[in-house]
């Protein structure tokens, strides 16, 4: 009689943990779907996101298309874009009171870089536009200044004594980009 009984014991304590078990095991999946859906709602949020953003480049990228292609009619109507156009050609330098400088240029770069900078008449060569100095090389229009008018450019020097042995001069200038 006890052998039965500790046989009705164990497979009592066998149901027991097999029962357990198997609550554990469904509270785990309910879980896991449970959390499966969040990361779900969260994946579908992200993508809402993800398309917004792309919707929004391609926008930006088909305005630019757009005014880069006007800007490039104007250039050409212009005469301007891969053609030769002469300049009166002056210098200037960086942090000259008296020139009106701060070491800034027009768009935010510094003018101690090594980038060949020029300064423009915006209505002529737009800001951001990269022009070629005949015999003298390539520069990046970043700067304005108050006595540069229409077809006249200012190079931008390292230090004011080559600034102003350059002097004037008349080149031909063409915008390359």
């Amino acid at each position: 009689m006890t052998k039965n009984i500790t046989i009705i014991i164990l497979a009592l304590t066998l149901t027991l943990v097999t029962f357990l078990s198997l609550m554990m095991f469904s509270n785990y999946q309910h879980d896991m779907l449970s959390m499966t859906d969040q990361q779900l709602k969260s994946d579908n949020l992200h993508l809402e996101a993800l398309d917004g953003l792309t919707q929004q480049y391609n926008q930006l990228v088909a305005n630019y298309d757009n005014l880069n292609s006007q800007y490039l009619q104007l250039g050409k109507a212009k005469g301007l874009i891969g053609n030769w156009t002469t300049f009166l050609v002056t210098a200037y330098t960086a942090n000259d009171i008296k020139q009106g400088t701060s070491g800034i240029t027009y768009i935010g770069i510094r003018t101690d870089t090594k980038i060949p900078i020029c300064a423009v008449d915006p209505s002529v060569i737009p800001i951001g536009t990269i022009i070629e100095v005949k015999g003298l090389g390539i520069y990046l229009c970043a700067d304005t200044g108050g006595l540069i008018k229409g077809n006249r450019i200012d190079l931008l020097f390292s230090n004011k004594d080559e600034a102003i042995n350059f002097g004037k001069i008349i080149k031909d200038v063409r915008i390359v980009k």
